[in-house]
């Protein structure tokens, strides 16, 4: 609590020295325009304008004012706006309340065990394991859902026991979350090949007639492997000489990508699932591991037409509440090569303590130690209910698609009085319908999500401290998200920072990150780039009133800005409460 009270305490002081240092001229008509709406039509002209374009996409068939004051409003006072959906979903109260009623009327027992109360339980978690497979087009017969701690949880189970060799390649797109890059160290721990890889190489990879020269490649390649590799063949040229000694058991690699980017909100093609996979021949296998935790809440995933090995989610991403569930939903035929390490509780049948030797017991309970939260298992139900009631998952993606198109379309209009841009945005919003052509595949692939990454940029086109401007979006009501939202990859490639230039300043750091911001780069002569930005998600119970809110704000705040003053800096304030995670 201290810490959090210091950082109001900062942000206030803040403040006051932008209303009270700035020179006039860095704003138009001085302090007060910081807080003065430009004039314009109304709100009510301007809300009849969008229904008008959007008015079959948006609001539930007209029912999202209603649901928003009934299931949220009382949570969040009239000024407040909610826009960090990819961080968490917002729960309904309806849906507590229906959870609470539930553990009110019945008694659960541990599920590992006989009695009344504990099979009641058993019963209820295994019927919310098969509905969530429904949920995702998964059937029961050839995949397996197994309960985790969260996304991540899931991510970690899968590299301790995915079969890692020396031949062995993981491969991962550059834009990835930091959760599925920690894979790599079960890997190297192998001695098996890492790499990152570009979308533009993935393409050339999956569709390309000859050999490509990529950094991939050459990152995945083993020393004495020749140039101008690929990630299917650097592997083939490392287990080439003991690939047919393992008694004809393949080599197995591992290929991760996301189908929602969590920082900028980009939109890979499902379809490279298959394509991975025809990469494998008899002696190297692709899996594929699809991160599904920001793409599930808006996009409707089924894995019986993607047949990913592997997906990971976290579903307060979905639900809101509760928190602390997550999944790995992997294909049933992969469980025999995965090598299980640890087992505890409710894992194993049987086991003996003099004797090393154990008895594990069926997938995907043998995946599961110890004893699940089932109380919160059981509550996920009642979130799958909130989807029903909106449409489907369908209904969401076309809802937030219409809110997302507008508070793009208004950002980019925003412009300084010398016409220069007042906001940049990353990602592809730009693209027609936020869509892109697949060549090779002759389809439609959607590339942009409900999300706005952006930089506020000053008259002269120079970036303004994200970490300024997101206290103040949270003094006014916004809630966001700053810094590089634990995807290194697109965060630095959309700041034009270099991973090298990152792990330099960071040692210079040494642990002391409370004034992690910006970093002084050489290009043609001495540059100040930012190390992060900030990041609007919109979800199922987003309205126009929000994307409304940020726009006005945005232009009657930093309109005709030349420069924020800089921030003060606590030296004392626990590094991971200010600058902001990852």
């Amino acid at each position: 609590m201290g810490s959090e009270h210091s950082f109001c305490g900062i942000a206030l002081v803040i403040s006051f020295l932008v209303l009270t240092l700035l020179p006039v001229k860095a704003l138009r008509g001085g302090a007060a325009a910081l807080f003065q709406l430009p004039a314009g039509p109304s709100t009510d002209a301007l809300k009849a304008e969008f229904l008008a374009k959007y008015g079959d996409r948006y609001g539930y068939g007209g029912r999202i004012d209603h649901l928003y004051a009934s299931e949220i409003g009382q949570r969040l006072g009239p000024d407040e706006h909610y826009m960090d959906f990819t961080a968490a979903a917002l729960y309904w109260n309806s849906q507590v309340a229906n959870a609470t009623a539930q553990l009110q009327q019945h008694v659960f027992g541990n599920p590992h065990s006989a009695s009344p109360s504990s099979v009641r339980t058993d019963e209820l978690v295994e019927a919310t394991r098969r509905d969530l497979l429904q949920f995702f087009g998964a059937d029961p017969k050839e995949y397996t859902l197994i309960f985790t701690r969260s996304g991540t949880g899931a991510l970690r189970m899968l590299g301790e026991a995915f079969p890692w060799t020396p031949q062995s390649s993981f491969t991962f797109l550059t834009s990835n979350h930091n959760s599925l890059l920690g894979i790599r160290e079960y890997a190297k721990a192998h001695n098996a090949s890492i790499g990152s890889i570009s979308e533009a190489e993935v393409e050339q990879w999956l569709y390309s007639t000859g050999a490509v020269a990529s950094r991939a490649g050459r990152s995945l390649a083993a020393a004495d492997a020749p140039a101008g590799t690929t990630p299917d063949t650097a592997a083939q040229h490392a287990a080439q000489d003991t690939a047919e000694t393992k008694s004809g058991e393949p080599a197995y690699s591992l290929f991760g990508y996301p189908a929602y980017d969590n920082y900028a909100g980009v939109m890979y093609p499902l379809s490279w699932v298959k394509e991975v996979q025809a990469r494998s021949n008899k002696t190297h296998v692709w899996k594929v591991l699809l991160d599904a935790a920001a793409y599930v809440p808006t996009h409707k995933l089924n894995l019986t037409e993607t047949p990913a090995d592997f997906v990971d989610l976290s579903f307060y991403k979905l639900f809101g509440y509760p928190t602390g569930i997550g999944a790995l939903i992997l294909r049933t035929e992969n469980l025999h090569f995965l090598r299980k390490l640890y087992w505890g509780g409710g894992s194993v049948f049987l086991a003996t303590a003099a004797l090393d030797w154990r008895y594990f017991r069926h997938a995907p309970h043998s995946y599961e130690h110890g004893t699940l939260p089932f109380l919160d298992i059981i509550a996920l139900s009642h979130g799958r209910k909130v989807y029903k009631q909106l449409g489907g998952v369908e209904a969401v993606q076309a809802h937030v698609a219409a809110v997302v198109e507008y508070l793009f379309d208004e950002l980019a209009k925003l412009r300084h009085s010398n016409g220069a841009p007042l906001v940049r945005v990353f990602g592809k919003h730009a693209h027609a319908n936020r869509q892109a052509w697949v060549k090779m595949l002759e389809e439609m692939h959607e590339v942009q999500g409900a999300t706005i990454n952006f930089e506020v940029l000053g008259t002269t086109g120079r970036v303004l401290g994200y970490r300024q401007i997101g206290a103040q979006l949270g003094e006014a009501g916004f809630h966001i998200r700053t810094g590089c939202t634990c995807n290194p990859g697109a965060c630095y490639e959309a700041t034009g920072v270099r991973d090298e230039e990152v792990r330099q300043l960071a040692e210079q750091k040494e642990g002391h990150f409370e004034n992690w911001e910006w970093i002084w780069v050489h290009r043609n002569k001495l540059t100040k780039l930012p190390l992060g930005s900030l990041r609007v998600s919109l979800g199922m119970m987003s309205r126009w009133e929000d994307a409304h809110a940020l726009v006005g704000f945005i232009k009657g705040r930093y309109t005709d800005v030349e420069v924020l003053e800089e921030p003060l800096y606590d030296q004392e304030l626990p590094s991971h409460v200010y600058p902001g995670w990852c």
